[in-house]
């Protein structure tokens, strides 16, 4: 209700029969477009009528000495009606990612350099946040190309720094977080082929901070079967 000393979203739309001199709080709530930049301002306006007692939103207060009882509506006003209005806005203060992914040959290349059947990849994806603000809820997704690397491309449990025993690297603004494929779901990774999902319901990035994955695989020799 709007006597509340904090109204929720969707709640009343009206004030029903405000007491003379008393007071109540109307919050005002708005959704900025998703696809709003950083720095843009969300508008919205705000119109108030005065409505006859009893009536709720149905009928307007008109401006009548006629009244019952003898009471005189008087409007007082600027624009001598019943209505006010006002305008005002949200400032757009969003993250600003910038998302790189590269890799590197690192073993079984035969001192080639090159990601030749046998050698092993390491990937590394990016996620530098290059604002103040906070992203909240990064996800992500990369689709593999398992038709080349197999339905099971991945060194699991790797015993090499930095991984310490886990399937994929993650450092979060400088915290290792946990991303194991065989724990399913649930945990912060999951492979369900072809696509690798890192961050489970979300990372938070910090502002200025960046967020690290890395992992490895292993390219298969070429089936022999004609």
């Amino acid at each position: 209700a709007l006597r509340s000393p904090d109204p929720v979203r969707g709640g009343a739309q009206f004030v029903d029969q405000l007491p003379a001199d008393d007071s109540i709080r109307i919050r005002v709530f708005g959704d900025a477009a998703f696809t709003m930049l950083n720095g843009q301002v969300a508008g919205v306006s705000v119109e108030t009528i005065a409505r006859e007692p009893a009536s709720g939103a149905a009928t307007a207060l008109t401006e009548d000495p006629n009244t019952d009882l003898g009471i005189e509506n008087v409007f007082a006003d600027a624009d001598n009606d019943n209505s006010e209005s006002d305008v005002d806005g949200w400032l757009v203060v969003s993250a600003d990612l910038t998302v790189t992914k590269s890799y590197a040959v690192v073993a079984g290349d035969l001192g080639s350099g090159l990601p030749i059947p046998g050698a092993t990849i390491e990937y590394t994806i990016s996620v530098v946040n290059g604002s103040a603000t906070q992203a909240d809820d990064v996800l992500i997704s990369d689709v593999m190309d398992t038709a080349d690397l197999g339905a099971a491309p991945f060194v699991l449990n790797n015993a090499a720094a930095p991984y310490l025993g886990e399937d994929i690297y993650v450092d979060n603004g400088g915290t290792q977080v946990t991303c194991d494929i065989e724990a399913g779901p649930a945990d912060d990774c999951d492979f369900t082929d072809p696509n690798l999902t890192i961050g489970g319901a979300g990372f938070n990035v910090g502002g200025n901070a960046t967020l690290t994955i890395q992992y490895q695989v292993v390219i298969p020799d070429p089936d022999p079967t004609p």
